[in-house]
């Protein structure tokens, strides 16, 4: 569902988005305003993610174990592996994923197509957005 809200490209978007992030100041200022609706994004991503925190539905260990049994044995990337466990961003973004299959799963199984449920995605996030508040500094 994260993927499916954010859309695929969105990786590759905050990626570059930090790469391409120049050093000076008035660069700075004129980067920001000319990527505003990649900033909204990526606002928007770190406020669902400290929401879904604040829930304290954490991941089962059994989960945990399952997911990096399963990395390991399919040999997929390893970037989500740290020690015995895995990475907390990982663990975090998979907190919200299970939080937003909690709390749309019914509906989309009703419809089974995502695109009936953005809508009330996006009124949750700009509810998130009013609650948690942010700054820009430029």
């Amino acid at each position: 569902m994260v993927v499916q809200f954010f859309e695929k490209s969105f990786i590759k978007d905050l990626d570059g988005f930090v790469k391409d992030f120049p050093q000076g100041d008035d660069e700075v200022r004129r980067f920001m305003h000319s990527r505003a609706n990649e900033l909204k994004k990526i606002r928007y991503f770190f406020k669902m993610l400290r929401y879904s925190e604040d829930q304290k539905n954490e991941m089962s260990p059994k989960l945990a174990q399952v997911i990096r049994e399963g990395t390991l044995e399919q040999k997929c990337g390893a970037g989500v592996l740290h020690k015995d466990t895995l990475k907390t961003n990982f663990i975090g973004l998979f907190e919200l994923e299970l939080y937003l299959r909690a709390r749309y799963g019914g509906q989309l199984k009703n419809n089974n197509k995502f695109e009936s449920i953005r809508p009330s995605i996006e009124l949750f996030v700009e509810s998130l957005d009013k609650q948690f508040g942010h700054e820009y500094y430029w």
